[in-house]
């Protein structure tokens, strides 16, 4: 069935489904447990980004962040695929973080990225667990409240704005907690996505994970953290396309690792 190049026997073999953003109005929203308040937080993902549209791309936002007295933060990529960070309070201008020595993301390549938001003064990307670019020192006003509501934009800044083209899973969100290098270097795990609920940190302490969606193609994703509550769980929108991933090398993981 795998030499069938042109018409792959799907029946005959075993793979995962991922949804496939469409770079036009696709994405996913999710209702969350607590807003990001006056607490640290860290966002991680596996990401692959299509470039070819020159579009701006979001990874992930909560709350408003791009404009004044709209609280809130987002994390994006510009159309040369190089991660940006724009974060507001709601009495506070927008404050928009470019990350200087940054090294872009290249297309067709599937990368861990990981968001740390520190309140002690500096927000941090990783990309495939190394730090990407230096930290953006933040300015006085990381200490104040960014009460920013209960949705959550996976793959787009909100609605028809910065729609991802191209695929993401693995969205774990974490408050109360910046994750360390080791943390980072854990969930990476050499390129094979690690389960976030076999993690040391959260196995430490599990209140300081909020949420885990795991890509679950054009069907509802589950919030792995919290299984029991369907009302945590995202929802997939103007999607129509997914993307086959083949088994891989052993009975846990398909071709790409997840």
């Amino acid at each position: 069935a795998d030499q069938q190049l042109d018409i792959p026997q799907t029946a005959l073999q075993s793979y995962n489904q991922l949804a496939w953003f469409d770079g036009a109005t696709s994405d996913v929203t999710a209702t969350v447990s607590s807003t990001t308040g006056d607490a640290d937080f860290s966002i991680s993902a596996w990401i692959n980004l299509n470039l070819e549209n020159g579009e701006s791309q979001g990874l992930v936002r909560h709350g408003g962040g791009y404009n004044t007295g709209n609280p809130g933060w987002t994390i994006y990529f510009n159309s040369s695929g190089e991660p940006l960070l724009q974060f507001s309070t709601a009495d506070t201008v927008v404050h928009n973080g470019v990350i200087v020595n940054d090294t872009p993301l290249i297309e067709d390549k599937w990368y861990h990225v990981v968001g740390t938001f520190d309140r002690s003064g500096s927000f941090q990307l990783y990309t495939n667990g190394e730090k990407n670019g230096d930290a953006i020192v933040l300015s006085s006003q990381v200490s104040d409240d960014i009460s920013n509501g209960t949705t959550v934009y996976i793959g787009s800044v909100g609605g028809s704005s910065y729609n991802l083209d191209g695929c993401i899973t693995e969205v774990s969100y974490w408050k109360n907690h910046v994750l360390s290098q080791s943390d980072i270097n854990e969930l990476y795990n050499d390129g094979k996505a690690l389960n976030v609920l076999e993690h040391s940190a959260y196995l430490a302490n599990n209140g300081r994970l909020l949420h885990y969606w795991r890509n679950n193609g054009l069907a509802s994703w589950q919030d792995l953290k919290n299984s029991t509550v369907t009302t945590y769980n995202a929802t997939p929108n103007d999607m129509s396309e997914t993307i086959l991933q083949q088994a891989g090398v052993d009975a846990s993981r398909d071709c790409q690792g997840f």
